[in-house]
């Protein structure tokens, strides 16, 4: 669960990898 995943990808779900 990260800040940035859950920023760029909070329609889809919080908890996705960006990195």
């Amino acid at each position: 669960c990260r800040l940035e995943g859950f920023v760029s990808n909070r329609e889809q779900s919080y908890e996705d990898p960006i990195e």
